[in-house]
């Protein structure tokens, strides 16, 4: 009777756990979306919170560097620290400031990509979401730029797309990996997607004006477009960022978009940083 009793008390444990592991299943699938949204919009506004806590820190760990860099050439005799040199220096001190915003900005963009296949009825929430994410970015650039300068603010810019750059490195200057657009042989890494390339300034700046033109006519233009206009391949994600003619463009202007920076492979070969800046859209 005992061993009845334990049996049947088992039973109905493990059909209540199957029950609830059904439930929950059920309610992410049903609000997965929503979840995701709320936290990466929460995240965003941490992050827009450790921005402001962190701006004055930043802008006093860089007068630092500057103080020890005159006190080593002063008293230690020591040579003036070449641009790089000075550059990696003012990036580690002010790298552990930055890095809970960089943490929190990459956690809630990372929720919000997560809930990228979303139904009719959430389109518009998610749209609204991406856009307060990419005012958020726009608003820590700025005050970045405010509290640094114009010159240091750039100069950070540089090292992150560095680091980017490097992650990413081909193998070698002959690598499959590199782009081949038939313009040009200047090395350029497209900051978009990732990819090295090769191409010219003319061929980039023919490129820029027939990607605009597009969307001036067509009121849209995908990333993927500007690749297929750029003559390299296209990516998964391309067709869900862009430019919109209503927002971006009017007759007399192009979109924003540039290619300069100087970075260094590692057999040897400059290469420049091409940017650009589309807003993310979703379609059914």
């Amino acid at each position: 009777m005992s061993r009845q009793i334990k049996k049947g008390g088992l039973r109905r444990m493990s059909n209540g756990m199957k029950k609830f592991g059904t439930a929950v299943n059920n309610f992410l699938g049903k609000h997965g979306t929503t979840i995701l949204t709320t936290v990466g919009i929460i995240s965003e506004g941490i992050a827009i919170y450790e921005m402001y806590k962190a701006t004055d820190d930043v802008k006093a760990k860089l007068e630092e560097v500057e103080k020890d860099i005159e006190y080593s050439c002063k008293y230690d005799h020591e040579e003036p620290p070449t641009k790089p040199q000075k550059l990696w220096k003012q990036t580690k001190a002010v790298a552990p400031v930055l890095a809970p915003t960089v943490i929190w900005f990459t956690f809630g963009a990372g929720c919000l990509v997560a809930s990228h296949k979303a139904d009719s009825k959430k389109i518009a929430a998610l749209t609204s979401a991406y856009e307060l994410s990419e005012t958020y970015r726009r608003e820590y650039i700025s005050k970045v730029k405010d509290k640094v300068g114009e010159k240091k603010a750039k100069e950070i810019d540089e090292e992150f797309y560095q680091e980017q750059a490097e992650k990413n490195m081909p193998a070698g200057p002959n690598d499959g990996a590199i782009c081949l657009t038939g313009h040009g042989d200047t090395l350029y890494y497209d900051t978009g997607s990732g990819r090295f390339l090769r191409a010219c300034p003319q061929w980039l700046e023919k490129c820029r004006v027939n990607i605009s033109h597009r969307v001036f006519c067509d009121t849209y233009a995908s990333v993927n477009d500007f690749y297929n206009i750029l003559n390299i391949p296209t990516c998964t994600l391309g067709d869900d960022s862009g430019w919109e003619s209503s927002h971006d463009l009017n007759t007399d202007q192009l979109i924003d978009m540039t290619w300069d920076g100087a970075g260094m492979t590692e057999w040897g070969e400059y290469y420049g940083f091409i940017r650009y800046w589309p807003k993310t859209r979703f379609r059914m």
